[in-house]
Protein backbone atom coordinates (compact mmCIF):
# COMPACT_ATOMS: atom_id res chain seq x y z
CA UNK A 1 0.00 0.00 0.00
CA UNK A 2 1.69 3.75 -1.08
CA UNK A 3 1.17 6.53 1.65
CA UNK A 4 2.08 9.06 -0.16
CA UNK A 5 3.01 11.28 3.45
CA UNK A 6 5.21 8.59 4.58
CA UNK A 7 7.12 7.10 1.13
CA UNK A 8 5.94 3.53 2.05
CA UNK A 9 5.68 1.59 -1.04
CA UNK A 10 3.49 -1.53 -1.96
CA UNK A 11 3.94 -4.28 0.47
CA UNK A 12 2.04 -7.73 1.06
CA UNK A 13 -0.75 -9.26 3.67
CA UNK A 14 0.14 -12.35 5.55
CA UNK A 15 -2.96 -14.24 6.43
CA UNK A 16 -4.13 -17.47 6.62
CA UNK A 17 -6.76 -18.58 4.18
CA UNK A 18 -9.38 -21.03 4.88
CA UNK A 19 -8.07 -24.56 7.18
CA UNK A 20 -4.95 -24.23 5.51
CA UNK A 21 -1.85 -23.70 7.75
CA UNK A 22 0.25 -22.42 5.07
CA UNK A 23 0.17 -18.34 5.55
CA UNK A 24 -0.67 -16.90 1.87
CA UNK A 25 0.75 -13.70 0.45
CA UNK A 26 -2.46 -11.25 -0.69
CA UNK A 27 -0.85 -8.65 -2.75
CA UNK A 28 -2.77 -5.53 -2.59
CA UNK A 29 -2.75 -2.48 -5.04
CA UNK A 30 -4.29 0.39 -6.07
CA UNK A 31 -5.90 2.06 -2.73
CA UNK A 32 -6.19 5.10 -2.45
CA UNK A 33 -6.58 7.48 0.69
CA UNK A 34 -8.93 9.50 1.45
CA UNK A 35 -8.11 11.18 4.35
CA UNK A 36 -11.57 10.06 6.07
CA UNK A 37 -11.93 7.79 9.34
CA UNK A 38 -13.39 4.97 8.01
CA UNK A 39 -17.15 4.60 9.49
CA UNK A 40 -19.83 2.02 9.70
CA UNK A 41 -23.89 3.21 10.71
CA UNK A 42 -25.86 0.62 12.17
CA UNK A 43 -29.77 1.41 11.03
CA UNK A 44 -31.90 -0.02 13.45
CA UNK A 45 -35.67 -1.04 12.04
CA UNK A 46 -38.74 -3.18 13.09
CA UNK A 47 -38.40 -6.99 12.07
CA UNK A 48 -40.62 -7.72 9.35
CA UNK A 49 -41.84 -4.21 8.39
CA UNK A 50 -41.08 -2.66 5.16
CA UNK A 51 -38.87 0.05 5.51
CA UNK A 52 -37.63 2.99 3.37
CA UNK A 53 -35.13 5.72 3.34
CA UNK A 54 -35.89 9.05 5.56
CA UNK A 55 -35.42 11.26 2.20
CA UNK A 56 -33.73 13.69 4.66
CA UNK A 57 -30.36 15.07 2.94
CA UNK A 58 -27.60 13.80 5.17
CA UNK A 59 -29.45 11.75 6.98
CA UNK A 60 -28.89 8.02 7.29
CA UNK A 61 -31.76 5.91 8.31
CA UNK A 62 -34.98 4.53 7.29
CA UNK A 63 -38.47 4.89 8.22
CA UNK A 64 -41.46 2.66 7.75
CA UNK A 65 -43.94 2.35 5.17
CA UNK A 66 -46.82 3.30 6.61
CA UNK A 67 -51.20 2.54 5.64
CA UNK A 68 -54.20 3.00 6.64
CA UNK A 69 -56.37 0.68 8.64
CA UNK A 70 -59.63 -0.33 9.28
CA UNK A 71 -60.11 3.51 11.80
CA UNK A 72 -57.70 5.21 9.31
CA UNK A 73 -54.78 5.95 11.45
CA UNK A 74 -51.41 5.01 10.68
CA UNK A 75 -50.07 0.94 10.69
CA UNK A 76 -46.93 -0.13 9.47
CA UNK A 77 -46.52 -2.35 6.35
CA UNK A 78 -45.16 -5.71 7.26
CA UNK A 79 -43.50 -7.61 4.37
CA UNK A 80 -45.89 -10.47 4.36
CA UNK A 81 -48.91 -7.65 3.59
CA UNK A 82 -46.47 -6.36 0.31
CA UNK A 83 -46.18 -9.93 -0.33
CA UNK A 84 -49.52 -11.05 -0.29
CA UNK A 85 -50.80 -8.22 -2.52
CA UNK A 86 -48.61 -8.92 -5.03
CA UNK A 87 -49.75 -12.43 -5.11
CA UNK A 88 -53.45 -11.13 -5.49
CA UNK A 89 -52.27 -8.70 -7.61
CA UNK A 90 -50.79 -11.26 -9.81
CA UNK A 91 -53.32 -13.58 -9.88
CA UNK A 92 -56.26 -11.17 -10.63
CA UNK A 93 -54.24 -9.79 -13.76
CA UNK A 94 -53.29 -13.42 -15.39
CA UNK A 95 -55.04 -16.26 -16.13
CA UNK A 96 -53.66 -19.62 -16.69
CA UNK A 97 -54.36 -21.11 -20.30
CA UNK A 98 -53.70 -24.10 -22.18
CA UNK A 99 -50.75 -24.24 -25.59
CA UNK A 100 -54.43 -23.16 -27.72
CA UNK A 101 -54.51 -19.87 -25.36
CA UNK A 102 -58.22 -21.50 -23.36
CA UNK A 103 -58.70 -21.23 -19.85
CA UNK A 104 -57.43 -24.31 -18.03
CA UNK A 105 -56.77 -25.09 -15.12
CA UNK A 106 -54.33 -27.36 -15.41
CA UNK A 107 -52.67 -25.33 -18.48
CA UNK A 108 -49.24 -24.19 -18.12
CA UNK A 109 -48.88 -21.42 -19.63
CA UNK A 110 -50.49 -17.62 -18.43
CA UNK A 111 -52.14 -14.63 -20.21
CA UNK A 112 -52.91 -11.09 -18.85
CA UNK A 113 -56.61 -11.11 -17.87
CA UNK A 114 -57.48 -8.00 -20.13
CA UNK A 115 -60.61 -7.94 -19.20
CA UNK A 116 -60.39 -7.09 -15.57
CA UNK A 117 -60.30 -3.33 -14.12
CA UNK A 118 -61.04 -1.49 -17.02
CA UNK A 119 -63.87 -0.30 -18.50
CA UNK A 120 -65.52 -1.64 -21.39
CA UNK A 121 -64.18 -0.34 -24.80
CA UNK A 122 -66.90 -1.57 -26.90
CA UNK A 123 -69.35 1.23 -28.68
CA UNK A 124 -72.62 1.17 -27.69
CA UNK A 125 -75.66 0.60 -30.76
CA UNK A 126 -76.76 4.01 -32.36
CA UNK A 127 -79.16 5.42 -29.68
CA UNK A 128 -77.78 4.86 -26.74
CA UNK A 129 -75.39 7.70 -24.97
CA UNK A 130 -72.91 5.90 -22.29
CA UNK A 131 -73.04 7.50 -18.63
CA UNK A 132 -70.60 8.20 -16.37
CA UNK A 133 -72.43 6.62 -13.53
CA UNK A 134 -76.22 5.91 -12.55
CA UNK A 135 -77.67 6.31 -9.06
CA UNK A 136 -80.41 4.95 -7.71
CA UNK A 137 -82.62 6.86 -5.04
CA UNK A 138 -83.21 3.59 -3.04
CA UNK A 139 -85.95 2.24 -5.05
CA UNK A 140 -84.64 1.27 -7.99
CA UNK A 141 -82.65 -2.09 -8.93
CA UNK A 142 -81.30 -4.15 -11.84
CA UNK A 143 -82.05 -7.70 -12.21
CA UNK A 144 -78.41 -9.02 -13.47
CA UNK A 145 -79.99 -12.58 -14.49
CA UNK A 146 -76.78 -14.41 -12.98
CA UNK A 147 -77.48 -16.69 -9.91
CA UNK A 148 -75.31 -15.96 -6.83
CA UNK A 149 -73.76 -18.90 -6.33
CA UNK A 150 -69.96 -19.73 -5.92
CA UNK A 151 -67.67 -19.53 -8.70
CA UNK A 152 -68.47 -16.06 -9.63
CA UNK A 153 -66.56 -13.33 -10.01
CA UNK A 154 -67.73 -9.31 -9.71
CA UNK A 155 -65.67 -6.21 -10.46
CA UNK A 156 -68.05 -2.59 -9.72
CA UNK A 157 -67.22 0.65 -9.19
CA UNK A 158 -68.90 2.71 -7.10
CA UNK A 159 -69.46 5.35 -4.42
CA UNK A 160 -72.32 5.73 -1.61
CA UNK A 161 -73.69 8.76 0.00
CA UNK A 162 -73.61 7.78 3.35
CA UNK A 163 -72.31 5.30 5.53
CA UNK A 164 -74.64 4.32 8.07
CA UNK A 165 -77.49 1.13 7.81
CA UNK A 166 -76.62 -1.37 5.00
CA UNK A 167 -76.30 -0.48 1.43
CA UNK A 168 -76.74 -3.82 -1.10
CA UNK A 169 -74.26 -3.72 -4.16
CA UNK A 170 -74.44 -7.28 -5.64
CA UNK A 171 -76.72 -9.31 -3.50
CA UNK A 172 -79.13 -11.86 -3.46
CA UNK A 173 -80.74 -14.39 -0.51
CA UNK A 174 -82.83 -17.61 -0.72
CA UNK A 175 -84.86 -16.45 2.12
CA UNK A 176 -84.43 -14.43 5.34
CA UNK A 177 -81.61 -14.86 8.06
CA UNK A 178 -78.22 -15.44 8.13
CA UNK A 179 -77.20 -18.48 6.84
CA UNK A 180 -78.14 -17.92 3.26
CA UNK A 181 -76.63 -14.67 2.32
CA UNK A 182 -74.57 -14.10 -0.81
CA UNK A 183 -73.92 -10.28 -1.20
CA UNK A 184 -70.95 -7.63 -1.27
CA UNK A 185 -72.60 -4.49 0.55
CA UNK A 186 -71.79 -2.07 3.49
CA UNK A 187 -73.20 -2.40 6.61
CA UNK A 188 -72.22 0.82 8.99
CA UNK A 189 -69.77 1.95 5.97
CA UNK A 190 -67.90 -1.15 6.65
CA UNK A 191 -67.82 -3.14 3.53
CA UNK A 192 -68.87 -6.52 3.50
CA UNK A 193 -68.44 -9.66 1.64
CA UNK A 194 -71.30 -12.17 2.75
CA UNK A 195 -71.50 -15.43 2.17
CA UNK A 196 -73.88 -18.33 3.93
CA UNK A 197 -73.04 -17.53 7.66
CA UNK A 198 -70.10 -16.19 7.44
CA UNK A 199 -69.31 -12.30 6.73
CA UNK A 200 -66.16 -10.03 7.26
CA UNK A 201 -65.94 -6.31 7.00
CA UNK A 202 -62.88 -4.71 6.11
CA UNK A 203 -61.67 -1.16 5.66
CA UNK A 204 -64.53 1.50 6.43
CA UNK A 205 -66.33 3.37 3.66
CA UNK A 206 -65.45 6.88 2.96
CA UNK A 207 -69.05 8.69 1.53
CA UNK A 208 -68.94 10.44 -1.45
CA UNK A 209 -66.01 8.66 -2.85
CA UNK A 210 -65.22 6.51 -5.96
CA UNK A 211 -63.89 3.35 -4.74
CA UNK A 212 -63.18 -0.35 -6.53
CA UNK A 213 -64.52 -3.69 -5.25
CA UNK A 214 -63.42 -6.98 -6.56
CA UNK A 215 -65.18 -9.92 -5.13
CA UNK A 216 -64.31 -13.49 -6.41
CA UNK A 217 -66.02 -16.74 -5.28
CA UNK A 218 -64.54 -18.93 -7.91
CA UNK A 219 -61.17 -18.92 -5.70
CA UNK A 220 -60.78 -20.64 -1.94
CA UNK A 221 -61.45 -18.82 0.44
CA UNK A 222 -63.09 -16.41 -1.53
CA UNK A 223 -61.98 -12.86 -1.72
CA UNK A 224 -63.01 -9.52 -1.24
CA UNK A 225 -60.22 -6.79 -2.73
CA UNK A 226 -60.90 -2.80 -2.18
CA UNK A 227 -59.80 -0.47 -4.53
CA UNK A 228 -57.03 -3.49 -5.37
CA UNK A 229 -55.46 -2.95 -1.93
CA UNK A 230 -57.48 -4.21 0.86
CA UNK A 231 -58.38 -8.11 0.83
CA UNK A 232 -60.14 -10.19 3.52
CA UNK A 233 -61.07 -13.83 2.99
CA UNK A 234 -64.21 -15.75 3.51
CA UNK A 235 -64.15 -20.13 3.76
CA UNK A 236 -67.99 -20.40 3.55
CA UNK A 237 -69.50 -21.74 0.73
CA UNK A 238 -73.15 -21.11 -0.15
CA UNK A 239 -75.35 -21.22 -3.58
CA UNK A 240 -78.66 -19.15 -3.60
CA UNK A 241 -80.05 -19.93 -6.94
CA UNK A 242 -81.65 -16.78 -7.17
CA UNK A 243 -80.47 -13.70 -9.26
CA UNK A 244 -78.65 -11.15 -8.24
CA UNK A 245 -79.40 -7.77 -7.48
CA UNK A 246 -77.69 -4.51 -8.50
CA UNK A 247 -78.20 -1.54 -5.85
CA UNK A 248 -80.71 -3.81 -4.12
CA UNK A 249 -80.79 -7.44 -2.58
CA UNK A 250 -82.69 -10.37 -3.90
CA UNK A 251 -84.10 -11.93 -0.91
CA UNK A 252 -86.10 -14.36 -1.96
CA UNK A 253 -87.55 -12.79 -5.18
CA UNK A 254 -88.37 -9.49 -3.42
CA UNK A 255 -85.59 -6.42 -3.51
CA UNK A 256 -84.52 -5.08 0.38
CA UNK A 257 -82.99 -2.02 -0.36
CA UNK A 258 -82.03 -1.88 3.46
CA UNK A 259 -81.11 1.80 4.23
CA UNK A 260 -82.28 3.16 1.27
CA UNK A 261 -78.97 5.04 0.80
CA UNK A 262 -78.22 6.03 -3.08
CA UNK A 263 -75.76 4.48 -4.25
CA UNK A 264 -73.68 4.98 -7.76
CA UNK A 265 -72.51 2.24 -10.14
CA UNK A 266 -69.96 3.42 -12.66
CA UNK A 267 -69.59 -0.06 -14.15
CA UNK A 268 -69.79 -3.46 -12.90
CA UNK A 269 -68.42 -7.10 -14.32
CA UNK A 270 -69.26 -10.09 -13.72
CA UNK A 271 -67.47 -13.56 -14.95
CA UNK A 272 -68.83 -17.32 -14.12
CA UNK A 273 -65.33 -18.99 -13.93
CA UNK A 274 -63.28 -17.20 -16.39
CA UNK A 275 -66.16 -16.56 -18.81
CA UNK A 276 -66.89 -12.70 -18.43
CA UNK A 277 -71.21 -12.84 -18.96
CA UNK A 278 -72.16 -9.16 -17.80
CA UNK A 279 -70.30 -5.92 -18.58
CA UNK A 280 -72.84 -3.50 -17.20
CA UNK A 281 -71.94 0.08 -18.88
CA UNK A 282 -74.11 2.88 -17.67
CA UNK A 283 -76.04 4.13 -20.03
CA UNK A 284 -79.51 5.72 -21.67
CA UNK A 285 -81.54 5.15 -24.68
CA UNK A 286 -83.14 7.25 -27.37
CA UNK A 287 -86.29 7.44 -25.04
CA UNK A 288 -83.91 8.94 -21.29
CA UNK A 289 -84.40 5.47 -20.34
CA UNK A 290 -81.34 5.06 -18.18
CA UNK A 291 -80.54 1.73 -17.04
CA UNK A 292 -77.04 -0.39 -17.97
CA UNK A 293 -76.27 -1.79 -21.11
CA UNK A 294 -74.82 -5.22 -21.03
CA UNK A 295 -72.15 -5.21 -23.79
CA UNK A 296 -71.92 -8.90 -23.86
CA UNK A 297 -75.83 -10.01 -24.18
CA UNK A 298 -76.16 -7.02 -26.60
CA UNK A 299 -79.64 -6.13 -23.77
CA UNK A 300 -80.11 -2.92 -22.02
CA UNK A 301 -81.01 -3.93 -18.37
CA UNK A 302 -84.08 -1.16 -17.13
CA UNK A 303 -84.81 -0.30 -13.63
CA UNK A 304 -86.93 -3.52 -11.90
CA UNK A 305 -88.19 -0.98 -9.02
CA UNK A 306 -90.23 2.03 -8.84
CA UNK A 307 -89.21 5.88 -9.36
CA UNK A 308 -86.10 5.81 -12.03
CA UNK A 309 -82.53 5.96 -12.22
CA UNK A 310 -80.75 9.20 -11.98
CA UNK A 311 -78.33 9.79 -15.23
CA UNK A 312 -74.71 10.91 -15.00
CA UNK A 313 -73.35 12.81 -17.28
CA UNK A 314 -72.97 11.72 -20.59
CA UNK A 315 -69.18 10.64 -21.73
CA UNK A 316 -69.32 9.88 -25.26
CA UNK A 317 -70.39 6.25 -27.07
Amino acid sequence: IYDDETGIGEKSIETTLGNSASAVSVPTVGAVKTGLDGKQDTITGTAGYVMTGTGNAGEVGERAIYSANTNYSDSLVTAEIVNTGVINAVNSSLIRVNEQGAPSDSGTLWEINTSLFALSTQPLPTGYTRLEYIESTGAQYIDTGIKGNMGVKADLDSSVSSATGVNYFLAARKVAGQATRFYACTVSGVFDLALGEDSLGTEAVIQNRRYNFVMDTTVSPATLVIDGETTITNGRSYNTELNMYLFAANIAGVASFGGATPIRIYYAKIWEGNTLVRDFVPAKNSSNVVGMYDTVSGQFFTNQGTGEFTAGPPVGN
